[in-house]
């Protein structure tokens, strides 16, 4: 049956969001971009345990709120002393952005498949966006001699040589409020879309998504000149390990068709370490002079491998020994 107008006495409506969470739980997204008058019911709802409904009375109410803002505006509502008694009811709980880099891979794959974008990402493409974002939100270390590279790194579950496990979870306790400054994913994915609009085929690479992060600070009107010269500082630190990775790609590829070089080059490794662990010359084959082990022809292939220099005399006993035999 229906009855008029809502204005109608026998009209009436039960469907607003508090109403329908009664009982339950009510997700408020954005709350502290809605009509201030409506932040009054919450406070009925939070201290009383009721709220109104137009010509009715108090409806109780037993539900939890969750609701979203981000830390600009929360900061903005907890300085004005209208708000105070709110505020004193509300149980913040921060959520930083994400400071791995595979995982904020996995953002922009599942952002990528939901929106419309058809094309095809080169290797790394992805992960040189992820290390240029997560960079923008870590702090340096005041008590661990490592720049945000490696520490980027340790926190992605990769092994820096001289920290442990251990050594990371001080990292973690060291600034409690770590992630929640920084770029936003949604930056990123709007420079990927800028990328593929320019880009003459449906393929990105990732030189072109660097360029495009890069004229994306440059054109952001809200960072300051000091912020947008730390950010362009990290996407020239993500081209860096883009060239390391293509460096490695290309060794790796080429190495299966180089076999017969590489044994020989191992070979002659093997040389100037049995020199080097028995204190020997080696004879140069060209003069006929005794000569000292070649340091500098060890330590360019040991640097290949990640062999530090503290460790070199280490991992050259342990390869003479596997070997020699």
């Amino acid at each position: 049956m229906e009855y008029g107008s809502e204005s109608d006495s026998w009209a009436y409506r039960f469907d607003g969001e508090l109403n329908i969470a009664n009982r339950g739980l009510m997700e408020f997204q954005e709350m502290l971009k809605c009509d201030e008058r409506f932040l009054y019911h919450l406070l009925s709802l939070s201290q009383e345990g009721n709220f109104k409904v137009g010509r009715f009375a108090l409806i109780s109410a037993d539900e939890v709120v969750i609701a979203h803002t981000n830390p600009a505006e929360y900061r903005e509502f907890i300085s004005n002393p209208r708000n105070e008694a709110l505020r004193s009811r509300i149980m913040v709980i921060p959520v930083p952005y994400n400071l791995r880099v595979d995982d904020e891979v996995k953002i922009y794959e599942k952002l990528i498949r939901e929106s419309e974008m058809e094309v095809h990402l080169a290797p790394f493409v992805l992960k040189a966006a992820a290390i240029f974002s997560v960079l923008s939100r870590l702090k340096e270390s005041k008590k661990k001699p490592l720049d945000l590279r490696q520490k980027m790194k340790l926190y992605n579950g990769e092994e820096i040589e001289g920290y442990t496990q251990e050594d990371l979870r001080e990292l973690r306790k060291e600034f409690p409020e770590e992630g929640m400054e920084g770029v936003d994913p949604r930056f990123v994915l709007n420079r990927l879309s800028r990328a593929l609009v320019l880009s003459p085929q449906p393929c990105l690479t990732p030189l072109e998504v660097l360029k495009a992060l890069k004229e994306g600070i440059e054109e952001e009107p809200g960072w300051s000149g000091e912020t947008k010269e730390r950010l362009l500082n990290f996407v020239y630190w993500a081209k860096e390990e883009y060239d390391a990775f293509a460096e490695r790609e290309l060794r790796q590829a080429l190495l299966p068709s180089h076999g017969e070089l590489a044994q020989t080059l191992f070979q002659a490794y093997l040389d100037q370490v049995e020199a080097y662990l028995h204190g020997n010359n080696r004879r140069d084959p060209l003069t006929g002079k005794d000569i000292p082990p070649d340091e500098g022809f060890m330590r360019s292939l040991e640097e290949e491998i990640g062999v530090t220099e503290i460790s070199r005399k280490a991992f050259r006993e342990e390869i003479y020994l596997k070997f020699s035999s």
